[in-house]
């Protein structure tokens, strides 16, 4: 029964990895913030297979990581998947989102290095922000596993925006770095590069007024908060699978995974809701039926044939996905 080490575990995605992951027999150790959160984690979880460590500050996080890898020298596989996306309270962007990126990816990249002499892979979240800006877009563009956004870090510390772009882009290429420059290093990696990531929460329990940031988008249009936004999606369960590919499968190895299905916006995700839940239709704005495919003939394509390729599986339905976010949030609530 192999040993995996998952960074920010009580996360969105990292819930359902963890899952995937007890599912086929693996002992999952994930970091937490606080013993209030990593308590409640395993009272949902209740597997004995599941325990959580504490690690409180991804900058400061080097002794942390330190201790409770040392402790499980036996860990094969490491996930990172912890990283600030907009935190609550955002005062300085530098600080709250740009170094817990690099430096929690520094560090724990040294402590693997350091304390895990059995370690096989390391697999890192990073997000299509790290492949291209969200400033503008042409029809002529094709976004692949190959391109990058070239967001500077001295330009992204004025805005929030900017800095989350700034802290995926130059977390994922401190991977790229640290596996070019230590030769010594005998384990594999792997890169995740998720689009926006909606699907239901692993737990009613994590169904709250506001949810994470993604699905946060799907709720605000049922309390008609919505912004307008334009994206590709991808299903929070088809994400945590190419996770845990990562580890089944070689292909994957030193590979970015561009994981992406279809384009959305605002009018997609309304268009969804009237069809599937007339219950809630007479409080979601209606807008402008069909108009989403308009917009999508001028957007810029998003070419993932490569990662479609070495995972080998099909993606779950954009439509069953908004489904089955939506079906969770109006259950929680009592109105289905």
């Amino acid at each position: 029964m192999s040993k995996v080490f998952v960074t920010g575990a009580t996360g969105f995605m990292a819930q359902h990895l963890i899952n995937q992951l007890l599912s086929k027999d693996f002992k999952v150790i994930g970091s937490v913030r606080s013993t209030e959160k990593g308590d409640k984690l395993s009272s949902l979880f209740q597997n004995s297979n599941f325990q959580y460590v504490i690690v409180k500050d991804l900058v400061n996080s080097q002794d942390d990581f330190d201790q409770a890898l040392s402790a499980h020298s036996d860990i094969k596989y490491v996930f990172h998947t912890a990283s600030p996306v907009f935190p609550k309270n955002l005062k300085d962007v530098e600080k709250d989102m740009i170094e817990p990126a690099i430096h929690g990816t520094q560090n724990i990249l040294r402590s693997v290095h350091k304390n895990l002499p059995n370690v096989e892979k390391f697999i890192y979240t990073s997000s299509l922000a790290a492949i291209r800006s969200e400033d503008g877009y042409s029809q002529d563009e094709v976004v692949t596993e190959e391109s990058w956004n070239n967001v500077k870090l001295n330009e992204a510390k004025n805005d929030s925006g900017k800095a989350y772009e700034a802290s995926k882009t130059h977390g994922e290429k401190a991977v790229w770095d640290f596996f070019q420059k230590n030769h010594d290093v005998n384990f594999k990696f792997s890169i995740i590069n998720p689009v926006y990531i909606f699907g239901p929460q692993l737990f009613d329990e994590y169904v709250s007024e506001q949810l994470n940031f993604s699905c946060e988008i799907i709720n605000k249009i049922l309390k008609k908060q919505d912004d307008e936004i334009l994206g590709y999606s991808i299903d929070v369960r088809d994400v945590a699978k190419a996770h845990v590919s990562c580890i089944e499968n070689s292909k994957t190895d030193s590979q970015r995974l561009l994981t992406a299905l279809a384009p959305y916006n605002n009018q997609t995700l309304k268009d969804l809701i009237h069809k599937h839940f007339p219950q809630v239709s007479n409080k979601v704005d209606i807008g402008k039926p069909g108009s989403d495919q308009e917009v999508f003939k001028g957007y810029y394509t998003l070419d993932n044939s490569k990662t479609k390729e070495i995972l080998g599986f099909e993606f779950i339905p954009q439509e069953q996905t908004i489904v089955d976010t939506v079906s969770q949030i109006l259950k929680v609530q009592g109105k289905i």
